[in-house]
């Protein structure tokens, strides 16, 4: 397989998660980090990010077919130079922490189903194609509404 050549590009978006997905986005973008840091094979990531739900790996990665993921990611680290490798730890670290954060207020108020929140992502795009094949969180989750089990909502 060639190794795709890469430009990083970051963007913001409005996007929400539920309750029963946020737990599995943090284990999402904790995949992406084990991977990036050499902690675990591309094998062990994709059967890993298999038992995710979908809409978790489409909040942090913008795919949901985790089979395709790891060769992205593959691709990506063999063609980044030590310096892009250790910045795109960095984020994606930081992203971590934002995510560990959104959990919380989750774990610390039951009556919350979903959360709508602002969210900056660093994009791969594919040189070779102009597409841009995955994101991962890099951080400054800001969170706009949250929505209740008594469905009303709380603007923030």
């Amino acid at each position: 397989m060639a190794t795709a050549k890469y430009s990083r590009y970051e963007y913001n978006a409005t996007t929400s998660i539920s309750r029963a997905n946020v737990t599995d986005m943090h284990r999402a973008q904790e995949a992406f980090i084990n991977y990036w840091n050499g902690k675990v094979s591309s094998a062990a990531t994709t059967t890993f990010l298999g038992g995710l739900a979908t809409a978790a790996l489409e909040k942090v990665f913008n795919k949901s077919a985790y089979t395709a993921i790891p060769s992205l990611l593959v691709s990506a680290l063999t063609s980044a130079n030590e310096w892009e490798k250790n910045e795109v730890l960095r984020v994606a670290e930081e992203g971590y922490d934002q995510i560990t954060k959104l959990l919380r207020i989750f774990i610390d108020n039951k009556t919350y189903v979903s959360i709508e929140f602002s969210v900056n992502y660093l994009a791969f795009k594919n040189l070779a194609t102009g597409n841009t094949d995955f994101t991962i969180i890099q951080g400054n989750i800001i969170p706009k509404k949250i929505f209740t089990s008594s469905g009303g909502s709380i603007p923030l």
